[in-house]
């Protein structure tokens, strides 16, 4: 999990002005560290190469977050990527917006990869309920290829009003690796947040 300041140039009045399927999206920066902008629309964004590679972006959910300040308002948005070359990879991202004073901004995002075989659960896992969101993420260990990863963590966090804070991990055999391994699982990695 990452804190970000991306902020928005234009002004809503409420989180549920923002139009999350045709919304500017970044996820990470260039190299000269600027935000790289990919405009969504009818909620998804992609690119195609010469080479028959490409690169897309499609949003799968957006669930409006309870604030501990009446003067913010807060939506979690579920984004699936998906891209291929030379090989491939799936990842989920998940960003905290928040809207204060008119100004939005994405504060937090977690990203994790959907690239480890299943068993898969749903990509969109937020219980509003409970105020949790649940991912799983390919744990690669010594010999693991990029097709087949042994272990996924089950990463879970907790929304406080404020922002998200992991509260569970357990690392768990994909369908890869149950066969093959009777031992104990490694250790759990804690989710990068760029």
């Amino acid at each position: 999990m990452t804190s970000s300041s991306y902020a928005y140039p234009s002004g809503f009045g409420s989180i549920h002005d923002v139009d999350f399927e045709n919304l500017k999206v970044t996820f990470w920066n260039d190299k000269n560290g600027r935000p790289m902008l990919n405009q969504l629309k009818n909620g998804g964004w992609e690119i195609r190469f010469r080479n028959g590679a490409y690169d897309s972006i499609c949003l799968r959910a957006v669930h409006s977050l309870r604030s501990a300040d009446p003067g913010r308002q807060y939506a979690l948005a579920v984004y699936e990527e998906d891209n291929a070359g030379g090989s491939s990879s799936q990842d989920g991202i998940a960003q905290v917006f928040e809207l204060a004073d008119e100004r939005l901004t994405v504060m937090e995002q977690i990203d994790w990869d959907l690239h480890y075989g299943g068993p898969y659960g749903p990509l969109d896992d937020f219980d509003e309920k409970a105020n949790t969101f649940t991912v799983r993420s390919a744990h690669y260990q010594p010999g693991d290829g990029h097709c087949c990863v042994s272990w996924f963590d089950v990463v879970t966090y907790r929304w406080d009003g404020w922002g998200f804070n992991e509260t569970s991990i357990q690392t768990e055999p994909s369908n890869y690796g149950r066969p093959r391994h009777k031992a104990s699982p490694p250790k759990p990695i804690p989710l990068h947040m760029p």
